[in-house]
């Protein structure tokens, strides 16, 4: 999979909230919306962020789900909108690309499949600033990593680095496995665990 084709998906998000900045992927493109996901650690309780394509627009959009437990969220750009701030144009949205799930080929692979995996980040000028190559370690983990105990988490073999939170982890067929969510280190190895 090249990188030239997930960079219409994938994009950076700011919280002024916190002051920080994550990583986020388009998940629908319909008649009225461009809807993203990303982590609910990486918005908080930001109600607004900046949103950043690769080809560096950027607008305002408005959170619109979030759950903490499973560290989810979901913003909303609304298209052809009266604010040219916080929506997309049609015309622009033929740039974009949704990420393609297939809940199906998820379901079908072994827990220790050891499937070939890559995440790309950019930055606020849409620029890409991070990526990675690796594999998924163990497909289904419980680990108590936070204050969720109990939640299933998807165990990956590279360390992200901070920003990354949100971005997606994707196959080499462009199908999408995953979300990174963040690591632990312990005193032999560091463990980064996905959505």
């Amino acid at each position: 999979l090249r990188q030239q084709n997930l960079l219409p998906c994938v994009v950076h998000i700011k919280n002024d909230f916190l002051g920080s900045f994550g990583s986020g992927f388009i998940i629908e493109i319909n008649n009225d919306f461009v809807t993203i996901t990303t982590n609910q650690h990486v918005i908080q309780n930001d109600l607004i962020v900046d949103v950043t394509f690769f080809d560096g627009e950027s607008r305002l959009g408005s959170v619109v789900a979030s759950n903490e437990e499973s560290d989810i969220a979901f913003i909303r750009i609304p298209i052809n909108g009266n604010d040219a701030d916080s929506s997309v144009s049609s015309a622009y949205i033929q740039k974009l690309r949704s990420v393609h799930i297939d809940k199906g080929y998820w379901e079908s692979l072994a827990n220790n499949c050891k499937l070939a995996i890559a995440y790309t980040c950019i930055d606020e000028n849409g620029e890409v600033w991070n990526n990675n190559i690796g594999y998924i370690v163990e497909k289904k983990a419980v680990r108590d990593w936070n204050e969720f105990k109990n939640v299933n988490e998807t165990i990956i073999s590279m360390q992200p680095v901070p920003g990354a939170s949100g971005s997606a982890l994707f196959d080499t067929n462009g199908n999408l496995v995953g979300m990174i969510r963040g690591y632990t280190n312990y005193d032999t190895h560091t463990e980064t665990v996905a959505v």
